[in-house]
């Protein structure tokens, strides 16, 4: 007993046995295999992904307006700036900023002195010009009368003497008069004629005066009264008035101010002249002509208009050229500078198939589209091509035909999917 080993030899396995256990694992590999590949092939699929909460529409066939949109701004075609007549000073002022007034309406009243001085001085020349006018006229017609008797005396004096002359030549043929005294008659004819014509000189020369101090006399009552006129003008325009009725834009001035001739006061504008002035890309203008419709959009209403002057060359820039809209139909509210959208109607397509714009399109790429199939309760994703946008619609050029129904909402949980199942309950028709 004392000589036996304390660890007991394991007893030799036998070679059989060695066999037996390498056979027990292979066919546990073996079964371990199997049971892999056959819970690989019965392994259920991923878990159905379904759609519940969507919005779908039905592609139907409506008209597109092929559209070249533009920023614009409200202007008023008819606008006037107010000026005083005269240095003076602002007595009244009648009217604000944005009010808006009748034509004749009183907006301001100015107080100028040396304007009133300026027409009392007026009236006073002009009353002694008119006096001063009608003394020459008086004057020339009393010298001319004068003139006109002496003429007619120097001629009757003429007269005389070539009578005489005639009767003292037919004397001297009969040997009565003498030669002395028939030159003496002689002397005396020549002279009477030497006074007269020179008389009638004188006469023509004053009568020719009298006229021009007779014309300058009443040209100078007729400057004073254009001038006075004028002045009374002046005056009448001191009550500055609405020249049409119309929107106060600005006032410049407050009452008290000093204001010197010519110093604006204040800017109406006629609001029913208003247009829309905007610009176009230069490569739209091919397309953009004038008479062609337009909608415009100002303070969330459409209005209709109609593209009435196009520029005929491009702006500093080079890059855009100025357009004019006018409205077909004047709108309630105009605000001169108020901007708005405009959308040029340059081509019109019928009956297009269409859909209301969604989230699809961003969420698609604008690249897809998913048709339902109502009968199985799926939704197809399709290739689909897109073309003009009108409003809330926009055109399918392919991918879908009038009467399909085509999920609208978001594509982004189930984009990289090519069949989806969808909830019948969970759709909500727009």
């Amino acid at each position: 007993m004392a000589d036996e080993p304390i660890v007991l030899k394991r007893p030799k396995r036998s070679a059989r046995s060695r066999q037996q256990l390498n056979l027990l694992i292979f066919a546990l590999i073996m079964i371990a295999g199997i049971a892999a590949v056959t819970y690989y092939l019965l392994m259920p699929d991923d878990e159905v992904f379904v759609l519940k909460s969507y919005r779908f529409a039905e592609v139907t066939q409506r008209s597109f307006r092929q559209l070249v949109t533009a920023e614009g701004t409200v202007v008023p075609r008819i606008t006037k700036q107010l000026a005083t007549p005269a240095t003076g000073t602002v007595a009244q002022l009648l009217v604000k900023a944005g009010q808006d007034v009748c034509a004749g309406d009183v907006l301001c009243v100015i107080d100028s002195p040396s304007l009133m001085s300026e027409l009392n001085q007026l009236t006073k020349d002009l009353q002694q010009a008119r006096i001063d006018a009608k003394k020459v006229d008086l004057d020339s017609q009393v010298k001319v009368r004068e003139l006109e008797a002496s003429l007619l005396a120097a001629g009757n004096d003429m007269n005389e003497a070539l009578r005489m002359l005639e009767v003292s030549e037919r004397l001297f043929e009969l040997g009565d008069v003498s030669k002395a005294d028939l030159e003496k008659y002689r002397r005396a004819a020549e002279e009477a004629k030497r006074e007269y014509e020179s008389l009638c000189l004188t006469y023509e020369a004053t009568v020719e005066k009298f006229k021009f101090d007779v014309e300058l006399a009443r040209t100078k009552v007729a400057d004073l009264e254009q001038r006075l006129n004028e002045t009374q003008k002046d005056i009448d325009a001191l009550v500055v008035k609405a020249p049409f009725a119309g929107r106060v834009l600005e006032i410049t001035v407050s009452e008290g101010d000093a204001v010197q001739k010519g110093a604006s006061l204040l800017t109406i504008a006629d609001l029913s002249s208003s247009y829309v002035s905007a610009e176009i890309p230069v490569n739209a203008l091919s397309l953009v002509k004038v008479g062609q419709p337009v909608s415009i959009s100002l303070f969330g209403e459409k209005l209709p208009g109609t593209v009435s002057y196009i520029a005929p060359q491009a702006s500093l820039s080079a890059t855009s050229v100025a357009l004019e809209v006018v409205f077909d139909r004047m709108p309630n509210t105009v605000i001169p500078k108020a901007a708005c959208l405009l959308e040029i109607e340059v081509a019109k397509k019928e009956s297009a198939n269409s859909l209301p714009r969604d989230h699809y399109l961003t969420s698609g790429d604008s690249m897809y589209i998913y048709v339902l199939d109502p009968e199985s309760n799926t939704a197809r994703k399709v290739p689909a091509r897109f073309g003009l946008i009108d409003g809330g619609y926009v055109e399918i050029v392919s991918g879908a035909e009038k009467g399909d129904l085509v999920i609208v909402s978001s594509y982004d949980e189930f984009i990289d999917k090519e069949v989806v199942t969808v909830s019948a309950e969970g759709g909500t028709r727009v």
